[in-house]
């Protein structure tokens, strides 16, 4: 019998971990545009209804003021999840389907393509209950370095069997996942 070598990584080093941005009141409630801007609520209501992904919300912003507010969209595959409050007891996580912005109570993993699958690190994530993470302050609340020195279990040339993030619409998670699924098993039942 073959044995898998999983080798562990830090986040930090196969992802971009990036906060989502304060939204001012005045532009909200705007319908259309070119991005959607997300709060942690849209993903909630995506993760309640047993959806994955997001890719739209009922805010929009347009191109041209992304420069003026200091926006920068969080890219396609993007890992998105609660970082302040009890919403991050909830443990949500969606995958971002397009460019999208979202708000300062959002975090996002930026995958590195070339280093790890986005359905496998999204399906390792969700194994992790990150409300342990928060610090015990009145609001909890998860810092960025503590994302980033989480420890992932890689399973041997990951991006061997990777999928492209322009599939993610098309994905079947009940089908195309189970090769994900027996690889973080095997990587619980190895530490």
């Amino acid at each position: 019998m073959r044995t898998t070598t999983f080798r562990d990584v830090l986040l930090e080093e196969i992802a971009e971990i990036k906060s989502g941005v304060g939204f001012p009141i005045s532009m909200q409630g705007c319908e259309s545009g070119d991005f959607p801007f997300a709060k942690v609520g849209d993903i909630s209501n995506r993760a309640r209804s047993g959806e994955q992904f997001i890719s739209d919300a009922p805010n929009w912003v347009k191109n041209e003021d992304l420069s003026t507010l200091k926006f920068t969209p969080f890219p396609t595959g993007t890992i998105v999840f609660a970082k302040i409050g009890e919403a991050i007891r909830q443990n949500f996580r969606a995958v971002s389907t397009r460019p999208m912005l979202f708000d300062n109570n959002v975090m996002g993993v930026i995958p590195q393509e070339e280093r790890v699958d986005t359905t496998y690190l999204y399906f390792y994530l969700r194994t992790l209950d990150f409300y342990h993470l928060a610090g015990k302050t009145t609001v909890p609340a998860i810092r960025k370095s503590t994302i980033e020195k989480l420890k992932i279990s890689l399973p041997p040339r990951v991006d061997s069997f990777k999928l492209s993030t322009a599939d993610f619409e098309s994905i079947n998670l009940t089908e195309d996942s189970q090769f994900y699924l027996f690889l973080i098993k095997r990587v619980s039942h190895n530490n």
